[in-house]
C-alpha cells in the first residue's frame, strides 16, 4: 500500500530523496496545471489519459514517484479520489506492480512549500512536443531512426529539442540511420 505524503516537512524530504536518487516523476494533473507549474523534469500523463498511455510508463522495476491531480473542491472522498489514481500502478494483468518511491499531491502546498524547502526547481510554461521528458528508454531501433522521424517532422513541431536527445548515447547505437540496416520502405515495385 503506497501512502500519500501530507506533511509539510516530511514531503519536502521526499522530494530531497527523489531529487538526489534521480528518481522519474509521473505527474497526473491536467496539462494546463502541469504548464502552469511543475516538478522539474517531471513528466505529464494526465490521470484521464492513463488508460491509453500505460505504454509509456517505465519498467516496473525502474522507480517512479508520482504527483497526483488534487481532488476538486466538490469531492465527497478525497481517499477515493486518490486509491483510483494509484490503482493504475499496483498491478497489471500479470499482477506486477510498479515500484512507487512515493507519492503527493500536486497542490499548491507542494509547489509553494514543499518545493522551496527542498530545493526542488519548479519549472513554468508550456512543454513544446519535441522537449517533453519520457519515463522509457527507447530501444536501439527506435533511437536510430527517430532523429530521421523528427527531422521530417520539424516543420509541424517547431524548433526545440529532440525527442530522444542522447538516447544513443550509451547504447552504442549511432544517430544516424544505418546505411547497412534495411533501408527505408521503397515505393516503387521492383517486381514487375
Amino acid at each position: 500500500r503506497t501512502m500519500i505524503e501530507r506533511d509539510p516537512a516530511a514531503r519536502a524530504e521526499m522530494l530531497s530523496a527523489w531529487s538526489s536518487s534521480r528518481t522519474l516523476l509521473l505527474d497526473m494533473r491536467d496539462a494546463d496545471a502541469f504548464h502552469a507549474r511543475r516538478l522539474a523534469g517531471a513528466v505529464n500523463l494526465p490521470r484521464t489519459t492513463m488508460s491509453g498511455r500505460l505504454h509509456e510508463l517505465p519498467p516496473r522495476s525502474r522507480p517512479l514517484a508520482v504527483v497526483l491531480d488534487p481532488a476538486p473542491v466538490a469531492c465527497a472522498d478525497e481517499d477515493a479520489w486518490y486509491r483510483a489514481q494509484l490503482a493504475w500502478f499496483t498491478a497489471d494483468f500479470k499482477g506486477n506492480p510498479w515500484t512507487l518511491r512515493g507519492c503527493v499531491v500536486g497542490d499548491d502546498a507542494l509547489f509553494d512549500d514543499a518545493a522551496a524547502r527542498s530545493g526542488f526547481p519548479v519549472a513554468t510554461g508550456a512543454v513544446i512536443p519535441t522537449a517533453r521528458g519520457r519515463l522509457w528508454e527507447p530501444s536501439d531501433n527506435v533511437a536510430r531512426w527517430l532523429p530521421e522521424v523528427e527531422a521530417r517532422m520539424a516543420h509541424r513541431w517547431g524548433r526545440g529539442g529532440r525527442l530522444l536527445e542522447g538516447a544513443a548515447r550509451d547504447g552504442g547505437a549511432s544517430s544516424e540511420p544505418s546505411s547497412s540496416a534495411a533501408s527505408e520502405p521503397d515505393d516503387d515495385d521492383d517486381d514487375d
